[in-house]
């Protein structure tokens, strides 16, 4: 009797010549190695995601100082002068803001008798649909961006 190895002129007892397997092993590798890629192609580089969450914080802080200027203007009837008496009114939380939103914001007043001011920042990366804030009016495109604003009494 003579092993299936030895008679090379043989058929293999599983089928075939042995080719089909190596044809199925490199077929499932190129697949994983696309899926890979797939999923790779699909999320953003680490980079972009702090980029957007830098910007995201960054509207954040405005949101949270307009709402502080239409406590104030509400309040007082007078915008503050500049953002930095908005940090130092801690025994009127709902017209103060921490001091970690003022950096990077700028403040102006328009309008000293009115309602008006701008505020600006600079974004890195322009905001999408997807935002949290971009449907409320706080879309940005890339670069410096200012928002006027008219302070409001309703909360």
């Amino acid at each position: 009797m003579t092993a299936a190895n030895d008679n090379p002129g043989a058929p293999n007892p599983r089928g075939g010549d042995g080719r089909g397997h190596i044809l199925f092993a490199l077929i499932s590798g190129a697949l994983v190695i696309i899926a890979i890629l797939a999923g790779l192609a699909l999320i953003d580089p680490p980079w972009v995601s702090r980029e957007q969450a830098l910007d995201r914080n960054l509207t954040r802080s405005m949101v949270t100082i307009k709402r502080a200027i239409d406590a104030r203007y509400k309040a007082e009837g007078a915008l503050p002068t500049h953002l930095a008496e908005l940090a130092t009114q801690s025994q009127k939380p709902m017209m103060s803001v921490p001091a970690s939103c003022l950096p990077g914001i700028e403040y102006e007043v328009i309008d000293p008798k009115g309602q008006d001011y701008k505020l600006c920042a600079t974004f890195q990366r322009a905001s999408t649909d997807t935002d949290p804030y971009a449907g409320d009016g706080w879309k940005h495109a890339v670069g410096h961006t200012c928002y006027a604003l008219k302070a409001t009494e309703k909360q």
